[in-house]
């Protein structure tokens, strides 16, 4: 179980730590911060269950870092208040974010320390035993509602029927003015280990769409989309506002893991069944992606429109599934035929093109 301290008095973490014996706690000190912006950084860094943490530290204080962090991230972590002074009212609006203890600086002792942390663990354990049962069910639900984005980028509902069926099986509201996809490359020198890659996707997901609405779909550890979901308000500037988040988040992701990314964003479309069009501008001109030019707009980029009629193998999806089903070897012949000759012809679209790993 890891443990965050945040104290804006050096001599405070220091006689924390050397305080008590935290692996005998089953505990991990995982990091110190002076001041409440640093430590919710290194909380969506590293993820502790417990935080101890000041009431008064600069740029945030204790109180304010434990409601954010139960507005945004949930039921953990969970808190431990210190204070240098008592204060009943204190201690009350420490109990409304659900911390599990309020200790005095003045009083503290290792034993009243680690009475305070087993308290904290059980909390942690009650969370993880409640929470267990309905994770189940909604990693169950986000694993359907992947496919659902991932035909709809792929254009492979076999009707607007269908789409509307699932959509609203699996809880899905799409009634928003616009909508934009983007293509992702992440870069780093070396392969992405897959921890690091998870909890790149998992900062990614969790700043991102503090920004702007969005769904992030993950193909492999080394690309991604991204569906933009545009309000009304916002359909004048919507590249402004896209860009914006993603240079936002990309900085943040890159000072925490050196991951660095290629994006391409595809055009506006208005209607969800036509997100597949988008997908498909974004594929195309991520070939013209490069260190200088890292992001691309399909309709910023000279020379677009000699590139709207994009190869897209699930045009052919119904001849295909009727020749399987007739049997018919003469027509499944003419229409790979037909595929082979558009391929052959279009060296172009193909050469700017990248198609992710089991998109058809």
């Amino acid at each position: 179980m890891k443990l965050l301290i945040a104290d804006d008095e050096p001599l405070v973490q220091i006689g924390l730590k050397s305080m008590i014996d935290w692996g005998a706690l089953g505990i991990e000190l995982c990091g110190t911060a002076a001041n409440g912006d640093a430590a919710y950084d290194l909380i969506l860094q590293y993820r502790p269950e417990i935080v101890i943490t000041d009431i008064q530290m600069p740029c945030s204080s204790g109180l304010e870092l434990g409601k954010r962090c139960l507005d945004e991230l949930g039921h953990l972590p969970v808190f431990i208040i210190l204070t240098s002074y008592e204060n009943f009212e204190y201690a009350r609006a420490a109990m409304r974010f659900q911390a599990v203890d309020y200790l005095v600086k003045i009083d503290l002792s290792s034993q009243s320390l680690s009475d305070s942390l087993r308290k904290a663990i059980e909390q942690v354990q009650l969370l993880k035993q409640q929470d267990s049962a309905y994770a189940e069910s909604v990693s169950s639900l986000d694993m359907l509602k992947e496919r659902f984005y991932f035909r709809l980028l792929n254009n492979l509902f076999e009707s607007k029927e269908q789409f509307i069926h699932q959509a609203g099986e699996y809880q899905i509201s799409l009634d928003y003015a616009g909508y934009a996809t983007a293509s992702i490359q992440l870069l780093q020198d070396q392969d992405i280990p897959f921890n690091a890659y998870d909890q790149t996707l998992h900062m990614l997901e969790e700043l991102l769409s503090r920004y702007i609405p969005c769904r992030i779909i993950a193909l492999d550890t080394r690309y991604l989309a991204v569906i933009f979901f545009i309000n009304a308000d916002h359909l004048g500037d919507w590249q402004e506002n896209v860009q914006s988040a993603l240079k936002n988040t990309f900085e943040m992701i890159y000072k925490y893991y050196n991951v660095s990314f290629f994006t391409s964003i595809g055009r506006l479309v208005t209607e969800p069944l036509e997100l597949s069009s988008s997908y498909y501008d974004s594929k195309q001109i991520m070939g013209y992606l490069k260190k200088e030019s890292p992001l691309l707009f399909w309709d910023n980029l000279p020379g677009t429109s000699t590139l709207r009629n994009v190869f897209n193998l699930s045009l052919f999806r119904n001849d295909i599934i009727r020749t399987f089903e007739e049997l018919d070897e003469q027509s499944l012949h003419d229409i790979f035929h037909n595929v082979i000759t558009l391929l052959s012809s279009d060296h172009t679209h193909l050469s700017r093109q990248w198609t992710p790993p089991g998109a058809f």
